[in-house]
């Protein structure tokens, strides 16, 4: 099984609403989307996570104005942010001083490396085989009956390459 040490294991773990990414744009669509995706998979795979929202503050009156782009930036993306009062704030977040703020109430936190072996679990049971330290030497051919082979290079145990045919 993978250790799940690579750049995947190293993120923030946040599953953003897709609250700044310009309206409209792929980025947007698939994160709203992507995210909506992510916690119904976590859901049914029992993979722990949280939707704990994130709060954007604003902390002098002079910022009410850019809270409120914010707040239309992102309905014009489809994410919905709640705007709340200094004392909506106090009751989340005692330690927070701030003169209002957008609550983004379907930001979430996800355990990365739940979620990675979630993955790993439904590709092998659909017949994948992992193949750590292995590149793809040369892939392509066509097989009859609309099959590929792909030709494998892979790092052995003992630190020897190793060509390895896969047809499929």
């Amino acid at each position: 099984k993978a250790d799940n040490t690579g750049p995947s294991s190293r993120n923030s773990e946040v599953v953003h609403a897709g609250i700044y990414y310009p309206a409209g744009s792929l980025k947007a669509v698939h994160c709203v989307q992507g995210a909506a995706s992510l916690l119904r998979f976590c859901e049914e795979h029992r993979v722990a996570h949280r939707v704990c929202g994130k709060l954007i503050v604003a902390t002098h009156s002079e910022q009410h104005a850019a809270l409120a782009g914010v707040a239309a930036h992102a309905e014009k993306s489809g994410v919905r942010l709640q705007e709340l009062t200094a004392s909506d704030v106090h009751l989340l977040e005692p330690e927070v001083v701030c003169t209002s703020a957008l609550l983004s109430p379907r930001t979430a936190v996800v355990d990365s490396h739940g979620f990675m072996e979630a993955l790993w679990a439904d590709a092998e049971d659909a017949g994948a085989t992992l193949c750590l330290r292995t590149r793809v030497a040369d892939g392509g051919e066509l097989l009859p009956g609309s099959g590929v082979a792909v030709q494998l290079e892979t790092l052995g145990s003992e630190g020897v390459s190793e060509q390895i045919r896969v047809e499929a």
